[in-house]
């Protein structure tokens, strides 16, 4: 994960807002009614495509605004080459630039976009497209939520066709369950999540996913005895711990906090500087 994302993400907790808002009111649907909700999902994902080329547009005039000029001509470039593709080989690589350039710039909801366009070409790529309107689900929480809303309806469609391929394909439910959580329905998405530990104990994501739901709902004990267990079983899952120090501080145990951002603030290695660095800002807030 990128230092931007993860610091984003981090922040977004830490200001208590929640990485994932759940709607004060819950509504309580029966299996028949989620079962009809799903299946809802799946046949708006044809009306979603429709008018993702219009949503691009309107994207593509706000990213422009924060490219600078070689970064402008360098996407210009890659759409020209689009157009005078002679194959669809050559239009996956360049739809694949296209997707890692947004990608490299922080602007998720066009990587998911072009991805997109890549698993109309070649199905073989829909987890990809999933994950990416995931990410940028993610991303949005904390910046818009009226994007969060779009690209999170987004993921969900696309990982209820992977589930429906694997039923047990946990990532993709995880991942999904998530997508629940700003929706009228916040209880399908826990739901989801406590029968993947049920079916799987020692499902990362799961825990992980649940443990964040606990801090937003200020179920702090609950976000510890989440996390800790995730951290035991697996010990370098750094993410994870800097969740934990939050529940700690909000559970007044500034001190266990204070122990664990530093141990974290040690880590060394490039790929770790942003557990590190984020370990580091959070902890001058605390002394």
């Amino acid at each position: 994960m990128q230092k931007s994302q993860i610091i984003a993400i981090f922040i977004t907790i830490l200001c208590v807002v929640g990485l994932y808002q759940l709607p004060k009111a819950v509504v309580k649907n029966k299996p028949k009614e989620q079962k009809k909700e799903m299946q809802s999902d799946a046949k708006s994902d044809t009306k979603n495509s429709e008018n993702n080329k219009k949503d691009n547009q309107n994207q593509d005039n706000q990213h422009q605004a924060q490219l600078k000029p070689e970064q402008i001509a360098q996407k210009n470039n890659f759409l020209q080459k689009l157009k005078t593709a002679q194959n669809n080989t050559e239009k996956i690589q360049i739809l694949d630039s296209l997707a890692n350039f947004f990608k490299k710039n922080m602007q998720l909801d066009s990587t998911a976009y072009y991805f997109a366009q890549i698993s109309d070409i070649d199905p073989t790529k829909k987890r990809q497209t999933a994950n990416a309107y995931y990410e940028a689900f993610r991303f949005a929480l904390s910046v818009n939520a009226d994007k969060a809303k779009k690209m999170g309806e987004e993921a969900r469609n696309r990982y209820t066709k992977i589930i429906t391929e694997n039923p047990k394909d946990y990532e993709a439910m995880a991942n999904q369950a998530m997508t629940y959580t700003i929706t009228e329905n916040p209880m399908q998405g826990i739901k989801m999540l406590q029968k993947i530990l049920q079916e799987d104990e020692k499902n990362m994501l799961a825990m992980l996913n649940l443990g964040l739901l606990a801090i937003q709902s200020n179920q702090f004990d609950k976000a510890i005895a989440r996390f800790e267990k995730l951290i035991s079983i697996y010990p370098k899952h750094y993410e994870a711990q800097l969740y934990l120090a939050n529940a700690f501080v909000n559970a007044n145990k500034k001190q266990k906090a204070i122990e664990l951002l530093e141990k974290l603030a040690k880590l060394e290695g490039s790929e770790l500087a942003p557990y590190r660095e984020s370990a580091k800002d959070y902890l001058k807030t605390l002394k």
